[in-house]
């Protein structure tokens, strides 16, 4: 069986590699993390509830790890927004732009779930991505406060950093 790493790095491989993400290594997230690190979070996150409920279905869990990859990835370049709750609202949808800008085939579930992933609404969604998405991104975010706060230890380390 697959390691969430290895997962991670063949499903994500593009956008890992793309000049973005790397970017994301520069903006902070949260003040205790980066965009890149926590989209990485999150998308070891996901897989681990995945492996947890034995989905293994590789074009789903693909789906799930572009998912995770690119949620954040709209906030690279914060100052573009005028305020916080203006970032916390619109950066999705400037994923989603990424996402479809990025990437040959645009996958709806997968764009849906970049769009939403901030809406408590949808742990309730019919869209299992979406609310794989959510679960992993409010999950990571805590441990990454906590390891911040309390130096408890984290999944995911900058073994991603150099990926080429």
């Amino acid at each position: 069986m697959y390691t969430k790493d290895i997962l991670i790095m063949e499903y994500g491989h593009d956008i890992l590699s793309s000049d973005l993400f790397r970017e994301g290594y520069t903006q902070q997230h949260h003040k205790v993390s980066t965009v890149a690190n926590h989209s990485l979070n999150v998308a070891a996150e996901a897989l681990a509830y995945c492996m947890r409920k034995q989905f293994d279905d590789v074009a789903f869990l693909r789906k799930v790890v572009v998912a995770c990859l690119y949620h954040d990835l709209g906030i690279i370049d914060r100052t573009k927004y005028s305020t916080k709750l203006r970032c916390w609202r619109e950066h999705p949808l400037d994923s989603v732009s990424i996402y479809v800008g990025a990437e040959s085939v645009v996958e709806e579930d997968v764009a849906y779930a970049i769009a939403n992933h901030m809406r408590f609404k949808s742990i309730f969604s019919k869209n299992k991505i979406l609310r794989i998405v959510w679960y992993a991104d409010k999950k990571a975010s805590i441990k990454e406060r906590l390891q911040k706060n309390y130096g408890k230890s984290m999944i995911c380390s900058d073994f991603f950093e150099n990926v080429a």
